[in-house]
């Protein structure tokens, strides 16, 4: 036994919900920006579950307001992003392999 005194325990079964409630602010101002992807009449802009946070926008550009939102949540609220384990994707039409 011991005393977890910073974060929280990794495989914790709480641990998805309790990330999710830690970062339930940041999803909601992503949700309420423009810069989403649209899927039928579906739309969405972020997918969490756990310490993951999948951000996905239709541009760059939005994409780099999401990443700036992130950002700027993270500083206000004093933690950092593992930017370690940080990739970024772009796919496109027209592109040849």
């Amino acid at each position: 036994m011991f005393e977890v005194t910073k974060g929280r325990r990794q495989g914790n079964v709480l641990s998805p919900k309790l990330s999710n409630i830690f970062i339930d602010d940041l999803l909601l101002k992503l949700y309420a920006m423009s810069d989403k992807v649209c899927i039928g009449d579906y739309s969405f802009n972020v997918c969490p579950y756990a310490d993951d946070v999948i951000v996905i926008c239709t541009s760059v550009s939005g994409l780099q307001r999401l990443i700036d939102k992130c950002a700027d949540y993270a500083l206000r609220r004093r933690f950092k992003f593992g930017f370690a384990k940080t990739k970024c994707i772009v796919i496109s039409e027209g592109l040849s392999t």
